[in-house]
């Protein structure tokens, strides 16, 4: 189980960031697939913003080292990335904190 701990003033808007985390790895998967490398990396890049600003980490880096294999076009380690991602949030234990 993946243990994160997030300020409880996001509790409201967790289902919705993982939701979108998902439809973010069914999205990666259809650019690999047209090998649309600028995109992904836009896709990347967004995931590691919005993983880092909500206190998951794990997804911040997931979607800085998506960042870092696509500029390379690594298709394997991208369709990794995306599983890891899918996993990381299905097996997630959050708590909520106040600050």
């Amino acid at each position: 189980m993946n243990k994160v701990k997030i300020d409880i003033d996001f509790e409201e808007l967790i289902p919705t960031f993982l939701e979108n985390r998902r439809k973010d790895c069914v999205y990666l998967r259809k650019l690999l697939e047209k090998r649309d490398y600028e995109e992904m990396r836009k896709l990347g890049h967004s995931i590691k913003g919005v993983g880092y600003n909500y206190g998951f980490d794990v997804i911040g880096d997931l979607g800085k080292k998506l960042e870092e294999v696509v500029s390379v076009k690594n298709d394997l380690k991208i369709k990794e990335i995306a599983s890891d991602i899918e996993n990381y949030i299905e097996n997630i234990d959050i708590e909520f904190i106040e600050n």
